[in-house]
């Protein structure tokens, strides 16, 4: 029965490949979206995972939204100490608008400016700060370097709101932590890129003695200091695993939906199918074939559709992920995500073809199976 219903599918090939295809279609876009959902799921809980055992809060103004728009004064995040503070270094935060030299695409990226040999103490950065051009060169992380083409010795515009200023790339440096996507600037640089800073700053970074006290810490701080927020990395982690679980559960449940679609796909392929074959059917069953090899007949048809269509639509899944990454890559300059392939995810995406192929094709294989032999005689 199988190679019958392959040579009525392929007697029919139009028809037939217009269903793989749009099948396909549907399988890709279920692994695309699963395995674009599953690489930032990953790479979010890695996140999470370094964030749980970080030893750094953050302390931002009370009525600010996000990092960039807080503002706290030069009085308040000098005056910011605890018994569990080891070290403190106020920054300010800039999301600026890059352009390497010679280059005619514009990046954004955040640019944090410090006092650079306290940032360096504290965060173990291997900043380079006897470099003779130090007042004048910045440093960018090695990710954000590779992402937008610029090497050693490259000299890089940066514009804040309606401020540019120029400087020379003295280091490309490495610290496996998120200021490998940034570009870092003394404080003065900084202040000359931001003018309307003022005296202000965008953030405190604190650094524990004990990080198990960071919730006490944060707590007390918020307590001996007013018109402060502080953020322990910590409640920062279980927040972007809380999304990403989120984010996973939608697109299961669109995964859900567009298998449904498949389904009435295959329903409609194979409805036709059975209308526009009734005479060979009566033939058949004119011939002594049973009812219930029609119906093998007409499922075989639409499970060689599912699953041509769930291993073409799995590659075709692949192929966007992956370009889907780079693309979005080069247009925002940040951070690569590759896509991560679960192979349960892979092995699902295909075998949902396949029921629906199954399951669609179920009712018109009855319909089929019920045609009786006297139809030729018609």
């Amino acid at each position: 029965m199988l190679r019958l219903g392959l040579k009525s599918l392929l007697f029919h090939w139009r028809r037939t490949y217009s269903a793989i295809l749009g099948i396909a279609l549907c399988v890709a876009l279920i692994v695309t979206s699963t395995s674009v959902g599953g690489g930032f799921s990953y790479s979010s809980s890695q996140l999470a995972g370094i964030l749980t055992s970080s030893p750094y809060l953050v302390v931002l103004n009370k009525s600010s939204t996000s990092i960039s728009d807080s503002r706290l004064s030069n009085s308040t995040a000098s005056a910011i100490s605890h018994a569990n503070v080891a070290q403190s270094c106020s920054q300010l935060y800039l999301v600026a608008e890059i352009v390497p030299d010679g280059s005619i695409s514009s990046y954004s990226a955040v640019v944090r400016g410090a006092a650079l040999d306290v940032i360096t103490s504290m965060k173990s950065l291997p900043l380079n700060l006897s470099h003779p051009n130090l007042s004048t060169g910045i440093f960018v992380g090695n990710v954000l370097a590779s992402q937008i083409g610029v090497e050693v010795g490259d000299n890089i515009t940066l514009t804040w709101q309606y401020t540019s200023q120029t400087w020379e790339c003295l280091q490309i440096f490495e610290s496996n932590q998120t200021h490998d996507f940034e570009v870092l600037v003394s404080e003065s640089q900084a202040r000359q890129l931001a003018p309307s800073f003022g005296a202000a700053f965008s953030l405190v970074e604190l650094k524990l003695h004990d990080p198990s006290q960071s919730e006490i810490t944060a707590a007390s701080l918020e307590y001996s200091f007013s018109g402060i927020q502080v953020l322990p990395e910590r409640a920062m982690s279980e927040y972007v695993e809380l999304t990403t679980a989120q984010l996973y559960s939608i697109l299961w449940a669109l995964g859900l939906v567009i298998s449904l679609v498949m389904a009435i796909g295959v329903y409609y392929v194979m409805h036709n199918t059975v209308e526009q074959s009734v005479f060979e059917i009566a033939v058949l069953r004119a011939l002594g074939t049973s009812r219930r090899s029609v119906m093998t007949l007409i499922i075989a048809q639409a499970l060689l559709i599912g699953a041509a269509a769930g291993i073409l639509g799995v590659a075709i899944g692949v192929v966007l992920a992956d370009s889907i990454s780079i693309f979005v890559t080069y247009i925002l300059a940040g951070t690569y995500i590759a896509p991560y392939y679960y192979p349960i995810n892979l092995v699902a995406s295909a075998l949902a073809a396949v029921l629906s192929g199954i399951f669609g094709g179920f009712y018109p294989a009855r319909r089929a199976a019920a045609i009786p032999p006297g139809t030729v005689l018609q």
